[in-house]
């Protein structure tokens, strides 16, 4: 009858570590790639590095930057999965409007007046579902002589149904040990996917951050194309 495994032999007892390693090397994995197999470790810093090598928005106007959506190149349309989207940014601004566009028309879903800082700002759209595949904009309004007339349009689409299917039923998926790991679980997951804006919006959004995730979010001042010397934590805008 052959001996468990964990049986000692001789005085020596194979342990779990060692067993593991006796099952690689009889299983023909090598270590390296058994290695690369194992979760990425948690870190914030990582995700920012990803945000850094995609699409940057930049500066608009007088240190206006907006960090989500994310365009990249001028004219490009961004495309967002949430259909309650986030809009990310720093700079002072007095309202912003939220519209559908129909063509060469627009159709307004609401005006917001602004009462954030002239740093970071955050506001989350809570009114009636957008609609998958439609395309959207943000309007940006400031204090100047020209305030009847946005600053800035910040074009996007809502991602196709099935998509957005396939998104939330991979969010559902995930599991972590806590709160912030299933974060950042999320997004990581966005991320991978080509979901930066909302992957930012996530980020910034959930409350109670830990201290790594408020310098993360200070971090995101690289996605403008001039720098600044602080970046407090974004305060959300109230309407």
């Amino acid at each position: 009858m052959p001996k468990s495994l964990f049986q000692s032999t001789k005085g020596f007892t194979l342990t779990p570590c060692l067993l593991a390693i006796a099952l690689l090397m009889t299983s023909g994995m090598p270590m390296a790639e058994a290695n690369r197999n194992q979760p990425k470790p948690f870190s914030w810093d990582s995700v920012l590095k990803v945000f850094q090598k995609g699409p940057r928005q930049g500066g608009t106007r007088d240190a206006l930057c907006i960090i989500a959506p994310l365009n990249g190149m001028p004219g490009q349309v961004s495309e967002v999965w949430n259909s309650r989207p986030t809009l990310v940014w720093r700079g002072n601004l007095t309202q912003l409007e939220l519209v559908e566009l129909q063509g060469k028309t627009e159709q307004s879903l609401g005006r917001f007046p602004m009462q954030g800082s002239k740093n970071w700002n955050q506001f989350t759209y809570n009114g009636k579902p957008l609609e998958p595949g439609k395309r959207y904009a943000w309007l940006l309004f400031d204090s100047g002589k020209m305030r009847k007339f946005p600053i800035a349009r910040i074009r996007f689409r809502l991602s196709d149904p099935a998509t957005q299917k396939a998104i939330t039923d991979g969010l559902k998926q995930l599991r972590a040990a806590d709160r912030e790991t299933l974060l950042y679980e999320r997004v990581n997951f966005l991320t991978e996917k080509g979901f930066h804006s909302d992957a930012i919006a996530e980020m910034v959004t959930v409350s109670h951050p830990t201290p790594e995730r408020i310098k993360a979010i200070q971090d995101l001042r690289i996605l403008c194309q001039d720098q600044i010397t602080s970046a407090p934590t974004p305060t959300t805008a109230r309407p």
